[in-house]
């Protein structure tokens, strides 16, 4: 089965700017997922989408693939994932190279690495399944069955079955898509009638919170460094 890695990063961030090609722990963020790719011992090429001349420079020096700019109308602050895969599958195959399973690695997810894609890539591949979702446990005081609202000045519990005091333990696990840093999907997903990212048949592969981050705003920053520096992270 050809598995082919696409690393979505356009230009136009807004919360941080320039966040995908911005030093992190010395490295501009995108090398991170870049080399995780390459690393893998399962991926037959690693793409790199992106609307953004400057962008796909810094990706080919850390050893990136950038078949194409990505089109103006795909790259808008609303534009959804999907339609971006599609476009780049739908490229590939009109050259005549077909691969049979896609793996989405954000950028912005820089302890990730090649161990991690590639437990992924075999959960999916040892499972009945339609896609493989990276997650991570939430935080116990994050638990639906936790959450409280205000009202009038009072809390009250967000849930109708809120455990009462002392019955925490019987709380179930829940867990968030942590970026997702790791998609793991069947190209038909993507290229059949009615296309979906992920199917019907979602397995979760499950990472420890230290490696979970996703850069979203400065402060994620400033932790991502410290998570890279302290942990040895530098690849």
């Amino acid at each position: 089965m050809r598995i082919i890695a696409v690393i979505p990063a356009r230009g136009g961030s807004k919360r941080v700017l320039r966040k995908n090609i911005k030093l992190c722990a010395g490295k501009p963020l995108i090398a991170y997922t870049c080399i995780a790719a390459r690393e893998s011992q399962h991926i037959n090429s690693y793409v790199v989408s992106t609307d953004d001349s400057e962008i796909a420079d810094i990706s080919l020096q850390w050893g990136g693939t950038v078949p194409y700019v990505r089109p103006k109308e795909l790259a808008e602050d609303a534009t959804p994932m999907l339609p971006v895969l599609i476009d780049l599958l739908n490229f590939y195959n009109e050259k005549g190279e077909h691969y049979d399973i896609l793996v989405l690695l954000q950028p912005t997810s820089p302890l990730r690495t090649s161990i991690h894609i590639d437990e992924a890539i075999k959960l999916f591949r040892s499972n009945a399944c339609d896609s493989v979702v990276s997650v991570t446990e939430c935080p116990h005081q994050f638990n639906p069955m936790k959450l409280m609202t205000e009202h009038e000045g009072f809390l009250n519990t967000y849930h109708d079955n809120a455990p009462k005091p002392g019955q925490t333990q019987t709380i179930p696990k829940v867990y968030g898509r942590n970026g997702p840093a790791i998609i793991v999907t069947k190209t038909d997903n993507l290229l059949c009638k009615t296309p979906s990212l992920y199917g019907e048949k979602i397995r979760p592969y499950i990472m420890d919170a230290k490696v979970s981050i996703d850069i979203d705003e400065p402060f994620d920053f400033e932790i991502a460094e410290l998570l890279l520096e302290r942990q040895n992270y530098y690849l």
